[in-house]
């Protein structure tokens, strides 16, 4: 079994994911991203890579290997949750698996804004990482680090997946002005 640990942050974090080059990226199945997705991946500037299940992690050369280490971590942790190293619900990484679907959303990691802008040019919904927001401060990067994941898995997988259970448009009619804070 695997033992992720994600909500423990520490230097040197350790995670069965490795970082690999966004280009040469493969799932467990050895399939590599579609050429639309790499190029639009290298146009963002995205070097580094990882896949946890089908979903893409693209960094920068300069954002936080440790970081990007974590957030993995995090999303194997929600994908996972008996941690035996297999997902629990296929339906659910088939939202974000993005090897075999270019559509599916991604998680973007810089290190300052600008280099979380949106990138057109990479299919799917970039969610930004945003942990540059915290300054280097390792008490609050890991808190964003779970709400951003979190909000990944919760918008594009769960919620699509079993959306009268944990469905988020619903919320969305039943309390309109709040929707600014999804």
């Amino acid at each position: 079994t695997y033992n992720y640990r994600p909500l423990k942050y520490f230097p040197n974090l350790l995670s069965p994911f490795k970082i690999q080059n966004c280009q040469n990226l493969q799932d467990a199945n050895g399939n590599k991203l579609n050429r639309k997705v790499r190029k639009g991946l290298a146009k963002a500037g995205k070097k580094k890579c990882i896949e946890v299940f089908g979903l893409l992690i693209a960094g920068t050369q300069r954002a936080s290997s440790n970081f990007m280490r974590y957030f993995a971590n995090i999303a194997a942790q929600l994908l996972d949750t008996d941690c035996d190293g297999k997902p629990d619900d296929q339906n659910v990484v088939s939202m974000i698996n993005k090897f075999e679907n270019e559509d599916a959303p991604w998680l973007n990691i810089g290190h300052d804004h600008s280099s979380e802008a949106e990138y057109p040019m990479v299919p799917g919904y970039g969610y930004s990482g945003q942990i540059w927001k915290a300054g280097g401060n390792t008490r609050w990067a890991p808190v964003i680090a779970l709400e951003e994941m979190f909000h990944l898995v919760h918008q594009q997988a769960w919620a699509k997946v079993y959306p009268k259970i944990i469905g988020y448009k619903e919320w969305i009619k039943a309390f309109p002005n709040e929707q600014q804070s999804l």
